[in-house]
């Protein structure tokens, strides 16, 4: 299995290695598993992660083809789900959702790990800032999103985002291939995945 690289390095996150040890794994399976599997075009890499014998989906989700992972410790689960395209093939979303109830303080670190993370990437010009609320304007409720300037070797648009609800121990983590108005997507990855 490749395993594709990460957009810009994960030591740009290692620098706040002791907020990262609130919620160990998670920059791995986000920014480093879900992203850069998304943006190669190529399948997530399980490797370290434990398959789910079901998926954790959404309902409304229910009747599409989806993968689901947990870390070791069972602290989140990452979910690959594959939509229909208008090419006749798949795109992709990939999400990470903790668990357990996540301490706001955590999660409040989580999102401006993110930010950081968001902020490189934009000055690099692979990805604009779609929409951002940071903690301090808006305590309820956390959003960072982000959308690449060029499209994956798919055909698609990758977005990215973070949503949080500190006070509710809310977290939850998206990479996708956007549907767009350009064809879009692939053949499924799903089978290929790293187990």
């Amino acid at each position: 299995m490749i395993r594709a690289a990460p957009t810009l390095p994960i030591a740009l996150l290692a620098a706040t290695a002791a907020a990262a040890q609130a919620l160990p794994g998670w920059d791995e399976a986000t920014l480093g598993g879900c992203l850069p599997a998304i943006e190669a075009g190529l399948p997530f890499d399980g490797a370290g992660l434990r398959p789910l014998s079901r998926p954790v989906i959404a309902p409304e989700h229910a009747e599409w083809p989806a993968r689901s992972w947990t870390d070791a410790a069972g602290r989140f689960t990452v979910t690959m789900i594959e939509f229909p395209s208008r090419t006749g093939g798949a795109r992709r979303v990939c999400d990470v959702t903790p668990v357990r109830y996540v301490p706001g303080e955590t999660a409040i670190d989580v999102f401006d790990r993110f930010l950081d993370w968001g902020s490189a990437a934009a000055a690099s010009g692979r990805y604009a800032f779609q929409d951002t609320h940071r903690h301090h304007a808006d305590p309820a409720t956390l959003l960072g999103a982000l959308r690449a300037t060029a499209p994956n070797p798919r055909g698609c648009i990758v977005s990215v985002s973070l949503f949080a609800m500190p006070y509710e121990g809310v977290l939850s983590f998206s990479a996708a291939e956007e549907a767009g108005d350009a064809p879009c997507g692939g053949p499924s990855l799903l089978d290929e995945v790293a187990r």
